[in-house]
């Protein structure tokens, strides 16, 4: 339904007209065509030193994203592999006592951060995405430290604090190696290679687990037990980098996966059911009534 489906009001000219919301599929249309052109302009760095600035393999990595988003498993593959075959540096976890600062980050291909997250804030972890970690990964300990007024882990804190920017070294979005491995796992346990599968798999999570604890994961026999694992691993690798909700909207849709989320508010308990139309982020009334041309989401 992505025809139908309303997306977002794209402007593509300085021209005065109606500010009519686009289809999702129109979104996607011009987001991937400005990435094309990006690479075709001949243009971009393989790499940039710099990981603020665009380059070929940031672009592919990109496209990575939005075709899986898209369910385009074949196309999510080839982007993934190109980024890859750019560059595929992991950080070995065991060799580190913080995670570096997002411009010395080796693993970034573009930095990017969700706007208005100061280090003021704490963002507390999840117990049930804390209870995914095994005991030897030394991703919890590096990721989510203490807080120092409530002693419970957190997202967003690190000895690498930036104050002067106004958030911190961990804090980032854009895409990684580490989500180019496990996209490419992803694609690859959908088409059935599994042994692909495996090999992306091991790569990542050899630099995760304390030396001499990870145990490389036994050859998968089965398509289905494949995508689990590499569901399971997004949640743990990625947590934190703005993928979670696309992520369950995205298995729910394409899955039929019937992930439900509950939370409590002053004793009652709320639960938002799997592909419900509160998934979608209502457009604001304010800009309603500014632009009353602006349709609102289905509620």
């Amino acid at each position: 339904s992505a025809s139908s489906d309303l997306g977002v009001v794209i402007k593509t000219t300085s021209a005065i007209e109606p500010l009519l919301r686009s289809s999702v599929q129109e979104v996607y249309d011009v987001v991937v065509q400005d990435l094309m052109d990006a690479l075709d302009s001949g243009s971009l760095p393989e790499l940039s030193d710099f990981r603020l600035r665009p380059s070929v393999s940031s672009t592919n990595a990109i496209l990575a994203k939005v075709f899986l988003a898209m369910g385009n498993y074949a196309e999510a593959l080839t982007y993934a592999n190109n980024a890859l075959n750019n560059y595929s540096e992991l950080l070995d976890y065991n060799t580190i006592f913080g995670l570096p600062f997002y411009f010395n980050n080796p693993e970034l291909f573009l930095f990017k951060v969700p706007p208005g997250l100061a280090p003021a804030f704490d963002i507390f972890v999840n117990d049930e995405l804390l209870n995914m970690y095994a005991a030897a990964d030394l991703r919890p300990g590096l990721r989510y430290p203490s807080s120092f007024t409530n002693f419970r882990p957190t997202f967003n804190r690190s000895p690498n604090t930036d104050f002067a920017f106004g958030f911190d070294g961990t804090s980032y979005i854009g895409p990684s190696v580490g989500e180019m491995f496990l996209i490419r796992a992803e694609c690859n346990a959908r088409v059935g290679d599994l042994t692909a599968v495996n090999d992306d798999l091991n790569t990542l999570l050899v630099t995760r687990f304390a030396f001499g604890t990870y145990l490389e994961q036994p050859d998968f026999t089965d398509r289905d037990s494949a995508l689990a694992m590499v569901k399971d691993e997004r949640r743990r690798e990625l947590a934190g980098q703005g993928v979670r909700l696309f992520d369950i909207k995205r298995y729910n849709l394409l899955d039929n996966a019937n992930i439900s989320l509950t939370r409590t508010v002053e004793g009652v308990p709320i639960t938002l059911e799997p592909n419900s139309n509160r998934f979608i982020a209502p457009i604001a009334p304010l800009l309603i009534t500014l632009n009353s041309e602006l349709e609102q989401s289905p509620r």
